[in-house]
């Protein structure tokens, strides 16, 4: 598989208390903190062949000829 570069922005996680279904957990507090930006390399997980794909644009009438469908006269 191949090596794909992710290159990370940093941003800010924001505070929150810990619950544990609808309960506070009072000793769990999670404070504001900053994540930096990061950039490392990982192999690609994707599929073969699954990548976007380029078409290219298609000619008026190119798919109402023979073989498609029978389109009425009406």
């Amino acid at each position: 598989m191949a090596k794909i570069t992710v290159h990370r922005k940093g941003h800010t996680r924001k505070p929150f208390t810990s619950k544990r279904g609808s309960k506070k957990i009072k000793k769990v507090k999670v404070i504001k903190t900053r994540v930096k930006p990061s950039t490392f390399k990982t192999t690609d997980r994707g599929k073969r062949g699954r990548g976007p794909k380029v078409i290219p644009p298609l000619e008026e009438g190119a798919l109402g000829g023979s073989g498609f469908f029978d389109r009425s006269s009406d």
